[in-house]
């Protein structure tokens, strides 16, 4: 659409709607009247066109249709002769086709060629339809079909399960809101603890079925009654419907799992206990246990009145298992990082968003060290907010991960790291540790313990310079130097990357001895993700054991603004990167000034 530049949105809408309808009236196309627009209600669509199409099997009509926002919006194609829906894959219920996926673009300069390529792209895929070359797609977009199918009314269910077979029983938890599936009880009351820690009344758990199927079910094969249910089962799972249907109960859920070329899916089935009066296996009038004693009766009789006459739903099922939260189930970093232990000592504004990451990452036990409660000048750069101030930040902080992952293992202990109880095990039942204390007494005797216990395992340290122009993250193995061959004596790191007049970079509260420095969260957010990063490598064995070194280097421009500058040492390692915004590593080597090596040298 030539010479539009400086039009406004509303004069290059207009423009691109006169030229589609002078392109679709050429193709042969005539406008959608409103009525006919109404079938595409919750689009959107303010225009459309109806175009007839020549296929293989005969002529059939496409809509054309565009909403309020083109041509910055995408058109869609609709099909309107079209089989049930179902029938064909990638044809939604009112026949709009799926051509674009969810992060594809389009032309805002060229709403004709758009249209063209996208109703190329919409007979391309009819005539893959005609002739039944996509019907795999219906397996390989489960979850899309059987949403689409589900029940408007039936409750939404989550699910903790292993993404494998066998058909087995399961437990179910049916909450209001919505109902989680795991293998057991302590699965369930472990989530659930986590996800609602101010529950007083205990959760109830009930017996289910899963049937799991080397492939899911195409939609002419969703079962559209109770008692259709056990063609979709293999024998061993039909024989749990049959014993669970003999039970009678209020419901009775049976999850359908099968693997994807695109992973592991589930879809659920909810059976209710029929009503008196409703139509059973004997006839109408007669409930499941009519001609027996309230709750007796023969379990196959029972079963197949309770199958002919329960009230059926078909409802989702969104995977919440740590595998589908960190990573869709197609991470291949999962399976070490899920079993894998983190310790966090320093729970502050570096150490706080480290332990984020690392739950975010799916790291499955984190334990918090912190012996501080949260003040309110610490909310402006920490994941806790005023809601926990006063409280202890490792406690407060393991509340949060725990209630926001709760299928992870979140542990914290209110206390310097020197006074853990034996029991923690610090060293042991660690896969790695993150040391964001920031006390160089802490830090050095952390360093010395770590020596004691042979180097293991792995300990990440991690500290900003001044107004966080600069951070480091050092990990230290069994190998290379240790900690203190990087400090002098009193703590100073032997390389720093800046250098400021001596305190412009502190300032202090109106307290004694309160002094802090004025860098806020954005600053921090690169040393943060560096030093994370780094205990990720740890745990994925991406280190032979050396130590290594990275800095963050921000940016020189603020840098000087601010007051400081780099050190002569810097400039001269990184080749004169003044500008900043870069990571750069180097190893930690053994130092002969180190005096804790030479004091264990002398004791060897």
């Amino acid at each position: 659409m030539p010479d539009d530049a400086g039009l406004s949105p509303a004069d290059r809408h207009h423009r691109a709607l006169a030229a589609l309808d002078a392109a679709a009236r050429a193709w042969g196309g005539e406008s959608l009247n409103p009525s006919a627009r109404s079938a595409y209600a919750g689009r959107g669509v303010t225009h459309g066109w109806r175009l007839p199409v020549d296929f293989s099997d005969g002529r059939r009509r496409l809509d054309l249709l565009v909403d309020g926002h083109f041509p910055r919006s995408a058109l869609r194609v609709a099909l309107v002769d079209r089989p049930p829906f179902l029938t064909w894959p990638h044809v939604e219920k009112d026949g709009a086709l799926c051509l674009l996926g969810g992060a594809a673009e389009v032309s805002a300069y060229d709403p004709v060629g758009v249209a063209e390529t996208l109703l190329g792209d919409a007979a391309s895929l009819i005539e893959d339809l005609i002739a039944g070359r996509l019907d795999a797609d219906f397996e390989a977009e489960f979850l899309s079909y059987w949403d689409w199918s589900k029940t408007i009314d039936a409750p939404p269910v989550r699910s903790l399960l292993a993404t494998q077979g066998p058909s087995r029983s399961i437990r179910v938890w049916r909450g209001r809101a919505f109902y989680l599936l795991a293998e057991s009880d302590a699965d369930l009351q472990t989530w659930l603890r986590n996800f609602d820690p101010g529950r007083r009344d205990p959760f109830q758990f009930e017996e289910a079925v899963l049937v799991w199927r080397p492939t899911p079910p195409s939609p002419r094969d969703y079962p559209a009654s109770a008692s259709t249910v056990l063609s979709l089962a293999d024998e061993r799972a039909a024989a749990l419907i049959m014993e669970q249907a003999a039970k009678a109960p209020e419901r009775l859920l049976i999850a359908l799992g099968a693997p994807t070329v695109n992973g592991a899916c589930f879809g659920a089935i909810i059976l209710r206990r029929p009503l008196r009066g409703s139509s059973g296996a004997r006839g109408g009038g007669e409930t499941i246990y009519a001609g027996f004693r309230p709750g007796r009766g023969p379990p196959a009789i029972i079963s197949r009145r309770y199958l002919g006459g329960a009230s059926f739903m078909r409802s989702s099922v969104e995977r919440a298992d740590s595998a589908w939260v960190h990573g869709r189930g197609q991470d291949p970093r999962h399976a070490t990082l899920k079993d894998a232990t983190a310790t966090v000592l320093g729970c502050g504004s570096v150490g706080g968003p480290v332990a984020v990451l690392l739950a975010q990452a799916g790291v499955g036990r984190i334990r918090l060290v912190d012996p501080e409660d949260l003040k309110t000048a610490n909310t402006g750069r920490h994941p806790l907010g005023a809601t926990h101030v006063r409280q202890m930040k490792a406690v407060a902080l393991a509340s949060r991960l725990a209630q926001s992952y709760p299928h992870l293992k979140i542990e914290a202990k209110a206390c310097a790291w020197e006074d853990l109880p034996e029991a923690f095990a610090l060293f042991r039942q660690s896969s790695v540790i993150v040391s964001t204390i920031g006390s160089w007494a802490a830090e050095g005797g952390l360093n010395a313990a770590h020596m004691a216990a042979g180097r293991r395992p792995q300990i990440v340290y991690g500290w900003t310079e001044p107004l966080g122009c600069a951070g480091h993250a050092v990990a230290i193995g069994p190998n290379g130097g240790c900690l203190q061959c990087g400090f002098d004596p009193l703590g100073t790191p032997r390389l720093q990357a800046t250098r400021w007049p001596a305190g412009t970079h502190l300032q202090q509260e109106p307290a004694c001895g309160a002094v802090y420095q004025p860098y806020g969260p954005a600053e921090l957010t690169y040393t943060v993700g560096m030093i994370a990063e780094m205990a990720l490598d740890c745990l994925l064995g991406e280190f032979d054991g050396s130590g290594v070194h990275r800095v963050w280097a921000g940016d020189g421009r603020r840098l000087v603004a601010t007051g400081g500058d780099w050190t002569a040492t810097w400039v001269e390692e990184t080749r004169q990167r003044v500008e900043g915004r870069f990571v750069h590593e180097r190893p930690w080597e053994p130092d002969e000034r180190c005096l804790e090596c030479a004091r264990r040298a002398a004791a060897a």
